[in-house]
C-alpha cells in the first residue's frame, strides 16, 4: 500500500500563510523537491491547488521570467520540481471544483477516494498544504 505522506509549511506562531495569501515568509522548498524519487502523485486541497498551479505553471511556461508571486527568478530546484509536476498527476480533494489547466489533474471527493488512491500500485503520495 502506498502511503500518504503530508507536509505543510507553518510558522512558530501558528501562521500558514503571510500578509499576501500564501507562504511568503518560506525561504525554501528544498524538503519537498527532495520528495520527488519518492513519489508518483500529489494530493492538495482546492484552494492551495489553485495557487499551486498558478505558480509551478508560470515557471513552465516562462522559466526565464521573475515569478508573479515573488519578483524572483526561479532557482534550478524550482525548475526541476516544474517539470516533475508536469508530469505528475495531481489529486485536488474538492467537492466544487470539475476543471484545472493542468491535463494529469484529477479530482477526488471523499476519504474513501483517496483510501482508493492509496490502494493503487504506485510510489507515494505527497498530501501538500
Amino acid at each position: 500500500m502506498r502511503k500518504l505522506i503530508a507536509g505543510m509549511k507553518i510558522s512558530v506562531d501558528g501562521k500558514i500563510e503571510g500578509p499576501e495569501g500564501y507562504a511568503d515568509w518560506v525561504d525554501a522548498w528544498s524538503e519537498d523537491y527532495g520528495l520527488a524519487p519518492q513519489i508518483d502523485a500529489c494530493l492538495l486541497g482546492s484552494v492551495m491547488y489553485a495557487g499551486y498551479e498558478r505558480y509551478w505553471s508560470a515557471i513552465q511556461n516562462e522559466p526565464d521570467k521573475p515569478l508573479p508571486m515573488t519578483g524572483k527568478l526561479p532557482t534550478p530546484a524550482e525548475l526541476q520540481w516544474a517539470r516533475f509536476a508536469e508530469q505528475t498527476p495531481h489529486y485536488v480533494l474538492s467537492n466544487t471544483m470539475t476543471s484545472a489547466l493542468w491535463p494529469k489533474t484529477r479530482f477526488v471527493r471523499s476519504v474513501e477516494d483517496i483510501a482508493g488512491l492509496k490502494q493503487q500500485p504506485g510510489k507515494d503520495i505527497y498530501l501538500m498544504g
